[in-house]
C-alpha cells in the first residue's frame, strides 16, 4: 500500500511540472490576427490627435501631450495583440520583413503577412473615416502627410532607413534579452525615442501600412515620395537590420583540428563499431 501511495505522489508530481503546450496560429491565424491587429491600429491612430488636443486643454505641453497619447495607445495595443490576437501579432510590414531576414519563419509567410496588414490598414482608415464626426477629422491630415516642410526627399529617404534599422534592431535585442522587464519596455522606449528623433523630418511614420492607408484616403503626398520615403526606405532598414541581426547571433561552426582530414569509410567504420558495442 505505501509502496503503491508513493507511486501515486510521484505520477502526480511529474504530471504538474509538464508545462503547458504553446497553442500555435499557424499560416492563416498569424494572417488573420495581423489584418486585425493592423486594421484596429490604424482605426485608433484617428483618434490620437483629438486625444492630444483634450490633454493640451487641460494644460499639457502639444509635445507631452503628443508622446502621452503615443505611450498609453502603444501600451494599450500590444496588450491587446498579445492577449486578445495571440503572441507573435504584427501590424507593420517592416517588423516582418525583418523577421524574414532575420531567419525568424519563411519568407512567404511573412509576405502574406505584410499583404494582410496592408489591407488591414486600409479597412481600419475607411472605416474610421466613415464613423468618426466630421469634427475630428480635422486632425486626420498629419497622418497622410509626406516629409516636413524645408526636408529633402533625400533626408526623408535616410530618416525612415535609418529609423526602421534601429528599431529592428531594438526588437530583436528585447526577444534575445533574459531580463523580462528589459525584453518588455525596450520596443516601447526605442518607438517613442525614435519618434521624437523623427518627428521634424517625416512624422515618423515606420510603418508602410499606415502610411499606405491614410494616404490611400487622404492623398497627402505623391506617389513617388511616398514609396522612396514610406516603402522602400524603411523596408530596406528592416532587410539591413535583419540580416545584421542574422550575422550577429549565427553560431560560429566547430572547426577541425589543423591537418585533420574527413575520411568517410573510417568515420563509417568506426560509427558502426561503436553501434555494435552498445
Amino acid at each position: 500500500m505505501a509502496t503503491a501511495t508513493v507511486k501515486r505522489q510521484k505520477t502526480r508530481q511529474q504530471v504538474r511540472r509538464i508545462p503547458p503546450k504553446k497553442i500555435t496560429k499557424g499560416l492563416v491565424g498569424n494572417v488573420l490576427a495581423d489584418f486585425t491587429a493592423t486594421a484596429v491600429f490604424v482605426f485608433a491612430s484617428s483618434t490620437f490627435g483629438e486625444a492630444a488636443i483634450g490633454l493640451e486643454y487641460i494644460g499639457l505641453p502639444p509635445v507631452a501631450a503628443g508622446l502621452a497619447v503615443l505611450v498609453v495607445a502603444l501600451v494599450v495595443l500590444d496588450t491587446f495583440n498579445q492577449s486578445v490576437l495571440g503572441e507573435g501579432t504584427l501590424n507593420n510590414p517592416v517588423n516582418s520583413l525583418g523577421f524574414a531576414a532575420a531567419g525568424k519563419g519563411p519568407f512567404a509567410s511573412h509576405v502574406l503577412r505584410m499583404l494582410a496588414q496592408v489591407g488591414g490598414g486600409v479597412l481600419g482608415a475607411g472605416g474610421a473615416l466613415y464613423v468618426l464626426p466630421s469634427t475630428w477629422k480635422r486632425t486626420l491630415g498629419p497622418l497622410a502627410q509626406g516629409v516636413k516642410p524645408g526636408v529633402s526627399l533625400a533626408a526623408g529617404v535616410a530618416c525612415e532607413f535609418a529609423l526602421a534599422f534601429l528599431l529592428n534592431l531594438a526588437i530583436f535585442a528585447s526577444m534575445g534579452t533574459q531580463l523580462k522587464l528589459v525584453g518588455a519596455l525596450l520596443p516601447l522606449v526605442a518607438t517613442v525615442v525614435l519618434v521624437v528623433a523623427g518627428s521634424g523630418l517625416t512624422g515618423p511614420s515606420m510603418n508602410p501600412a499606415h502610411a499606405f492607408s491614410w494616404n490611400y484616403y487622404l492623398q497627402g503626398h505623391d506617389i513617388t515620395e511616398h514609396m522612396a520615403v514610406f516603402w522602400v526606405a524603411p523596408l530596406s532598414g528592416a532587410l539591413l537590420a535583419g540580416l545584421f541581426w542574422s550575422v550577429l547571433t549565427r553560431s560560429p561552426a566547430k572547426k577541425r583540428p589543423q591537418g585533420a582530414k574527413y575520411h568517410p569509410k573510417k568515420n563509417s567504420a568506426t560509427a558502426a563499431e561503436a553501434k555494435k558495442d552498445d
